[in-house]
């Protein structure tokens, strides 16, 4: 988004090579864009591009040898920030920047819903939205503007309790329509495997003395659970580390057995890596796995410092679909978009072969590839249950609305490695079309 109004120029989608390599600086961006503050933020959003007009926004002395501020990257030669943020201090210029007016965040959606109805997309599960968000999709929904059903999950402020609740239950309250919903909460628990802030149950293999940690303490995150079910969420959690991974099902577990049997679509998404133990833990508790396969593909730009950071034992366990599928649990997939691709079919594809797109490497962890029935239902009817909406989509039936794709071709006789290759030719929702190929 570059708004003049704005005055700041922000990007996301910047691949994690750039950043492991060592390859920018703020002095280089500076170059780029020596007139405004700019803000680009790698595919994950968890570590950032700035130059030294957003650092000073930030407050943090482009010039300056210190203090030192933990997630500020300084140059090991002169000590100064580099223009590399991670983790928390990246929140040191985002909340600087300027919040978007109603009217962008109306055109977003717009030109987002149009892109995921490009690709077949009916259903969207928001995993993070703001309550400006929250207000453009009800005002979208309630003028009939909605293209695609949109279930979104309010985030939790770790850095408060379980009476922030009460505002949430007021905005989900509000805020229901006839597309759109706000009845799930999403928790970030850690960070990233492939920078060490992913929190793990033991030492990281290349770093002995670090295991990461968790963004919220155990006490804080079992209250809030247990409030977050009590009053009928569904709980999303972001999960790479084991540990991670562990005080979620934990939490879930102290939830259930202290509330009322209902019933429950919790999840989970990531599982960067799971210890053994855990695995079963999601078909005991119902609890749904939501993988990207791509984040496991061998051309994914963090997989290899991943495993690396993991060491080869813990590294079998990386992303393991086909483990947590053994035991009976559910399994979705989804993009975690704006990542690089929103396309189902690439994620498919990923999750069938594991190499890149052109098949020139051996498939990674062979022994975690799906079938492409199994991708499907993911995608359907497993995605259609997650979001409560079983009864109305997820599969074609009489009495369900007509949420149809057509494709170009037969995607159960194409190559494996193909499938990203197929197009879809339309889309329609409640048997409306809401994307159609020029060609078809």
């Amino acid at each position: 988004m570059a708004d003049p109004t704005h005055a700041w120029l922000i990007g996301y989608g910047l691949s994690p090579d750039l950043v492991l390599a060592k390859e920018l600086n703020r002095k280089k961006l500076d170059a780029l864009v020596p007139d405004r503050p700019a803000f680009l933020a790698t595919e994950d959003g968890f570590t950032v591009w700035v130059n030294s007009k957003a650092l000073q926004l930030g407050g943090i002395d482009p010039n300056s040898t210190g203090p030192q501020i933990d997630g500020v990257e300084r140059d090991p030669t002169t000590h100064k920030p580099t223009g590399i943020l991670k983790s928390d201090a990246t929140n040191l210029v985002r909340q600087k920047i300027p919040q978007p007016t109603e009217a962008e965040y109306r055109e977003a959606l717009k030109l987002s819903t149009t892109t995921a109805n490009r690709f077949g997309i009916t259903s969207i599960f928001d995993a993070s939205a703001t309550a400006p968000m929250l207000e453009a999709y009800h005002d979208a929904d309630r003028e009939n503007e909605l293209t695609v059903r949109i279930v979104a999950a309010q985030r939790i402020d770790n850095s408060k309790g379980p009476e922030q609740i009460d505002a949430m239950i007021a905005l989900r309250d509000r805020l229901r329509g006839t597309r759109f919903r706000a009845d799930a909460a999403k928790i970030f628990l850690d960070v990233e495997i492939s920078d060490h802030s992913a929190a793990m149950l033991e030492p990281y293999a290349d770093m002995p003395n670090a295991r990461g940690e968790l963004l919220i303490q155990t006490d804080a995150l079992n209250a809030i659970v247990r409030r977050l079910d009590a009053e009928g969420f569904s709980i999303h959690m972001h999960a790479m580390g084991d540990r991670a991974v562990r005080a979620g099902l934990d939490a879930i577990e102290q939830a259930m057995n202290a509330n009322e049997p209902r019933d429950r679509r919790h999840q989970i998404a990531h599982i960067g890596v799971a210890d053994p133990a855990d695995i079963v833990r999601f078909c005991k508790l119902g609890v749904t796995a939501n993988f990207q396969p791509r984040f496991a593909s061998a051309d994914d730009p963090v997989y290899t410092p991943s495993k690396g950071a993991l060491g080869p034992k813990r590294a079998r366990w990386m992303y393991p679909m086909t483990d947590i599928a053994a035991c009976g649990a559910r399994i979705v997939a989804s993009s975690d978009w704006p990542q690089p691709s929103m396309n189902p079919l690439d994620e498919i594809q990923a999750a069938l072969t594991r190499p890149p797109a052109d098949a020139s490497q051996q498939a990674r962890q062979a022994q975690e590839r799906v079938d492409l029935a199994f991708m499907l239902v993911a995608y359907t009817k497993n995605a259609a249950w997650v979001a409560r909406e079983e009864a109305i989509d997820g599969s074609i039936e009489v009495g369900k609305a007509a949420d149809l794709v057509v494709l170009d071709r037969n995607l159960f006789k194409m190559k494996a490695a193909a499938i990203h290759s197929a197009r879809v030719l339309l889309t329609l929702l409640d048997g409306e079309v809401v994307h159609r190929d020029p060609n078809f």
